[in-house]
This record gives structure tokens, sequence and C-alpha cells, in this order.
């Protein structure tokens, strides 16, 4: 429901940019006067309102489908990136509206930013969509697990009712975390274990999972090899804890 309602706003207010009534979305606490000095007001209001309309898309097509939640983060990147080159170029006088010599030289600068903005975006875009690492600890007293943007969580060996390893688990859906090539992790659900923590790297589907008294964890390794090896570790930590 939050990405419907925050991406129902946003597209409202790109629709108002596009007639005039949202300028205070570009202005930035300075007058119409000021502004006019600097950029072409229409065209401004084009660039945000389009910018908007990009920035609701992407919330509400996460609402849809929660396994696009990265894409919202991609779409947030890409509505900056069309607010601030649309402003520099297209809006702003020293862009590409007036086109003497003087101006275009005030340009350059203008570009080498654009670039290394865009440089960045994309740099950041590909860490969200195609990396990320899931770390597990096994400490004396208990079991850190943690993820790339993802909340850590640490389970005392006391705490823990059971352990098991699957082949062939399913994820099911994800209510709230991160879901790229890489790594699954956060907040999800499926039929079997119903709602549940999740630390796993999406392409192996072969997973440990606990059964605490606060509900189940799952997570697992790079391979199926290391997710073998982790599991009889953590056995025979549970079996000294025991001890």
């Amino acid at each position: 429901m939050f990405y419907f309602i925050v991406g129902g706003i946003l597209l409202i207010l790109g629709c108002l940019c596009f007639v005039k009534k949202a300028d205070f979305l570009f202005l930035r606490h300075r007058s119409m006067e000021d502004f006019e000095k600097e950029y072409d007001v229409n065209s401004a209001r084009q660039i945000t309102g389009l910018s908007m309309l990009i920035l609701g898309c992407s919330f509400v097509l996460a609402g849809l489908y929660p396994s696009t939640l990265p894409l919202l983060v991609m779409g947030a990147l890409i509505a900056v990136l069309v607010q601030k080159i649309g402003l520099d170029r297209y809006a702003s006088y020293q862009g590409f509206l007036k086109t003497s010599t003087s101006t275009k030289k005030a340009a350059k600068p203008l570009l080498k930013g654009s670039t290394l903005f865009t440089i960045v975006v994309l740099i950041c875009s590909a860490f969200v969509m195609f990396m990320g690492s899931i770390d597990v600890e096994m400490n004396e007293k208990d079991i850190h697990l943690s993820a790339t943007l993802t909340p850590s969580k640490t389970i005392e060996y006391k705490n823990i009712k059971s352990v098991a390893q699957k082949e062939d688990f399913e994820f099911g859906n994800r209510s709230f975390g991160v879901g790229n090539s890489k790594i699954s992790s956060g907040k999800f659900r499926n039929d079997t274990l119903g709602n549940y923590d999740l630390y796993a790297y999406a392409n192996n589907t072969n997973v440990i999972i606990i059964n605490t008294k606060d509900g189940y964890v799952v997570f697992n390794q790079e391979d199926t090899k290391k997710t073998d090896a982790m599991f009889d570790k953590l056995k025979e930590k549970l079996e000294e804890s025991q001890s």
C-alpha cells in the first residue's frame, strides 16, 4: 500500500507540473522572477513533470511486483538524472537554449558534470542490480547473519529449536529487502514456512533452515559445497552449546 500511495502522489505531482500547478518542485525557495533569469520556465515544468512521472511509475511497479523492487532504485536514479541534466542542459539559458559561442563555452563544464553524474548513476545501478554478499559468523554463543542493504540478525544457539537443510528451496515472495541477480535477502513468505527471514545467494537453492522461538531464518552460501560445510559447522556449534 505504501508504494501505491507514494507512487500516486508522485504521478499527480507530475501531471500538475504540466498544467503549471506544481512550480514549487523546481523553484526551491526562489521567486519566479529570479528563476526566469536563468531558466526557461516551460521547459523546467516539462522536465520536472517527466521526472516525477518516472519516479511515480517506479513506485507503482514496486507495489505491483515486489520482485522488481531494485528497479525502484534505478527509477529514482533515472528521475534524478532527468531532472539534473534536463535543467542544466535543456532549460538553462547557459545550456542549449542559447547557441552563441559564449554560451557553448559555458556549457562545457555542465557537460563534464553531467557525464560524471551519469557514470555515478550507472555504477550505483550496477551495484543494486548485480552485486551483494551474504556474511555468516558463527561465534561461541550465537550466529550472526548479514546481507547487503539488509538489517543483520543475531541468533543465540540456546534459542534455536531445530536446524535442517533443504535442496530446491522456493524463496517465495519478498515483502521487504533486496532481490537482484546476486542475492535475495530480507522479509520473505512462502507456502512452506510462512513469513521468514532470508539471507541467500539467488543462484543457490540449497539452504539451511533455522527454527527459532521468533520464527524461521533461512540462509546459504555461494554454492552447495560451502552450504553443506556451513550446515555441518552449525550442528557442531549446537552440540557444543548443549554440552
